[in-house]
């Protein structure tokens, strides 16, 4: 296989307990052409410290340390700068097992294709790995349309094809996208754009990245109304989709997950009031729009569910009050 350079881009935000492990298991691959972009995002702990620290221990590493910028906006910085023809993101607290870049590439390669991606186990904060419930996705090369019904099979399955790690990229994808940093669900967004532009994807059901779950997540913060950003990215695949002339089987599925999660995502701004009136009322114009539009597509509860959150919202507003 001939060497092409694999520029791993990995944003860096007071994570100091994790970081040597994730810079380690970078260093540590059996694939080493590697230019390894480690930004330090405006760390209040010891962080770029020890980002310096590695930076003088292998030379493949370059360290940038900027004012705090958030996560998008740094890993458009990374995806900038970066010189190699391959990149990949890897979270801070996160880490990788030594083949993780030898098997990606390979499989890129062997499939001709623009994105390959691998399965993950997550991890606690000592390290240990923690079963999945779900299976991966399972192998296979996979089209646009085959890809997004896929992200819908499971929770596992969704955050494997969705986020941003866990994934190899022929650089040329990003020459005009990049991460929006006014959002959270930031994934989300560029995925429906990655998607089409890459055509097919290969998927690898081989666990290489280590996905670690702590408390002070972004993902595992206070609900507030900035996770309505997953209601809209949805509902912008749902419009890429149907002018993709994908099937009306997938452009349901995912009407359903957002139509689903949307209900209760808003049930919890209500019964938290995390939100405004005016955003209260903005949310459920966005959600009911899409239950008119799919309320078709299903039976039984779920009908019932949806048919209240169109008809009574006052009544739901109420019970989901009373129920805190």
């Amino acid at each position: 296989m001939d060497k092409k350079l694999i520029s791993i881009i990995v944003p860096v935000y007071n994570v100091a307990q994790y970081l040597d492990t994730c810079i380690q298991s970078l260093c540590n691959q059996t694939y080493s052409d590697l230019e390894i972009i480690i930004i330090d995002d405006g760390s209040t702990d010891e962080s770029g410290k020890i980002c310096d620290q590695w930076g003088q221990k292998d030379e493949r590493i370059k360290v940038i340390h900027q004012d705090n910028m958030g996560l998008s906006a740094t890993r458009n910085k990374g995806i900038d700068i970066a010189k190699g023809e391959f990149i990949s993101f890897v979270d801070s607290d996160d880490a990788v097992m030594p083949d993780m870049y030898s098997t990606l590439l390979k499989g890129l390669k062997d499939n001709n294709v623009f994105v390959s991606v691998c399965g993950y186990d997550k991890i606690d904060e000592q390290d240990n790995i923690i079963p999945g419930i779900c299976p991966d996705a399972e192998e296979g090369l996979y089209t646009p349309e085959q890809y997004f019904k896929k992200i819908y099979e499971n929770d596992r399955t969704h955050a494997q094809l969705v986020v941003a790690w866990g994934k190899l990229y022929r650089k040329e994808l990003f020459s005009s996208l990049r991460y929006n940093p006014d959002r959270i669900h930031e994934d989300e967004f560029l995925m429906n754009e990655l998607v089409l532009k890459a055509g097919n994807i290969y998927v690898s059901p081989e666990r290489y990245y280590l996905y670690r779950q702590r408390t002070g997540s972004i993902m595992n913060k206070k609900i507030d109304v900035r996770h309505m950003d997953y209601v809209y990215a949805t509902k912008e695949r749902i419009s890429i989709c149907n002018n993709a002339g994908m099937s009306k089987e997938v452009v349901d599925i995912i009407a359903k997950n957002c139509i689903d999660y949307g209900i209760g995502f808003w049930g919890l701004l209500v019964k938290y009031k995390a939100a405004t009136p005016e955003e209260e009322t903005e949310y459920y114009r966005e959600i009911c729009s899409l239950v008119k539009t799919h309320k078709k597509v299903v039976t039984g509860s779920k009908k019932i569910k949806w048919q209240m959150f169109e008809k009574f919202p006052r009544l739901l507003k109420l019970m989901y009050r009373l129920l805190k």
